[in-house]
């Protein structure tokens, strides 16, 4: 739901898009950052930072860390 990726801003989170992402990447993960204007706010592990549109989300989990 549109409310969860504020809910869970600051969470770990594994998502896929229906289609690519500039013609070349369809799975993220990394940091949730919210949402923003119709999009979903993510920073990957790698530091890159996305602005994922919310029609095109194909599934959107979070991961969780064990200790």
């Amino acid at each position: 739901k549109k409310v969860d990726f504020d809910k869970y801003a600051g969470s770990r989170a594994k998502v896929a898009l229906k289609r690519p992402l500039d013609g070349n990447r369809r799975n993220f993960r990394g940091i949730l950052g919210g949402l923003d204007s119709g999009c979903v706010v993510l920073e990957t592990d790698d530091g890159e930072s996305y602005r994922l549109p919310l029609e095109d989300i194909h599934r959107a989990n979070l991961v969780y860390e064990w200790k």
